[in-house]
């Protein structure tokens, strides 16, 4: 089967630190994480985090030009889901 390809959008919510670990330790067989984008680009909150390494950092517009994604996990706070 081939691995679902994703990013995430978020890394302040108190969820994105386990979705990731979730993603890339538990379900590394299913997903493969590509990149992650912070809600501000400027944003180095999290990003010494070991389930972040090695990932790429970019922001919110470059995640839909990704090719070949399959889905976008977004984990910001919940204030901010609507934009």
């Amino acid at each position: 089967m081939k691995k679902l390809r994703v990013a995430q959008i978020g890394v302040l919510h108190e969820h994105s630190n386990g979705i990731m670990k979730t993603l890339r330790y538990q379900m590394s067989d299913i997903f493969d994480v590509v990149a992650i984008a912070p809600e501000e680009e400027n944003n180095m909150k999290n990003r010494d985090l070991p389930c972040y390494a090695g990932l790429k950092w970019i922001s919110m517009d470059e995640v839909f030009e990704l090719p070949g994604l399959d889905a976008v996990m977004v984990e910001v706070p919940n204030l901010d889901l609507i934009p």
